[in-house]
């Protein structure tokens, strides 16, 4: 195993840290807050797994909502996308995203700054989708890790409580650099919950599917028995150093085989992050999720 491909194994392992996350890529940065919506007294609402319904009250206006989950006794937050026009009379599809590496933490708006939250902010008035934007903690020893897989379900069931009219056959996942990686366990984990899984400038983590580092193939090949049918598109850049493109064909090779219909771009000359604005940019892509049923 060359050196790229051996980060992004150490990456994928149960008990990585922090600092392996920055390493493994996943832009991010310094962030700038965006403007964030708090109905009602101006606070931030606390959510538990099984939230009250919601009061009567004005339709909530388009913009971002900063929720909570609580799990294990902890808050984690997570950002709500409300699209314009939005009525809960009308049917509306999902779309949750997970954030990449340098963007963990607990501000509940880092998640926001890389990837589809920017493209979000640029299409406001005609993003037809509802957002949910969970954010991984930035706990050590494995643990921030192991509780997102949990986090991101919760916040996504969260919000659909919260804000009726999510078409259940219309739920989409998407995640890039890290959160790539972490979704690939989650849709692996959860197969009948999405409708379509879009990773960028991801690879499929061998531990968490396989049990055991260095199981590429098995852990392919298990993935690809699990999901043989669910729309699927993966795009990648050839010169991506963060994420071996290597590894990503041979997993494309593994799926394929599985099922004819995977959608695979692969971008000549973009690296890593450049990979992120080019595939958001991609008209089809949208064109394609939207049209996506479970």
């Amino acid at each position: 195993m060359n050196n790229l491909a051996l980060k992004v194994a150490l990456c994928a392992l149960a008990a990585f840290d922090v600092g392996c996350i920055s390493s493994c890529g996943g832009g991010g940065g310094e962030t700038t807050q965006p403007n964030v919506t708090h109905p009602g007294n101006g606070g931030t609402d606390t959510t538990t797994t099984n939230p009250p319904p919601p009061p009567p009250g004005p339709i909530p206006a388009t913009g971002w909502y900063l929720r909570n989950v609580i799990f294990d006794g902890k808050a984690y937050p997570f950002q709500v996308f409300i699209p314009a026009g939005y009525t809960p009379a009308k049917k509306w599809p999902a779309i949750v995203f997970l954030h990449g590496g340098n963007d963990v933490g607990s501000d509940g708006y880092k998640q926001l700054s890389v990837g589809l939250g920017p493209y979000i902010n640029g299409h406001r008035p005609d993003f037809p989708a509802i957002g949910v934007f969970p954010q991984m903690s930035a706990e050590g020893n494995g643990v921030g890790r192991a509780n997102y897989i949990s986090t991101v379900i919760m916040s996504l069931d969260s919000t659909i409580k919260e804000f009726p009219g999510i078409d259940p056959t219309r739920i989409y996942l998407n995640g890039l650099s890290f959160g790539g990686i972490q979704g690939f366990e989650i849709v692996y984990r959860n197969p009948t919950r999405f409708a379509a899984w879009v990773p960028i400038s991801a690879a499929i983590c061998e531990t968490c599917i396989a049990g055991a580092p260095n199981q590429q193939q098995m852990a392919y090949s298990l993935y690809a028995s699990t999901l043989p049918t669910m729309p699927f598109w993966q795009f990648q850049g050839d010169q991506d150093q963060a994420i071996p493109t290597p590894a990503v064909r041979a997993f494309e090779a593994v799926y394929q085989a599985k099922d004819p219909n995977a959608k695979y771009t692969e971008y000549a000359g973009y690296d890593h992050s450049t990979t992120y604005p080019k595939a958001y940019g991609t008209q089809a892509l949208w064109d394609w999720l939207w049209a996506q049923h479970r």
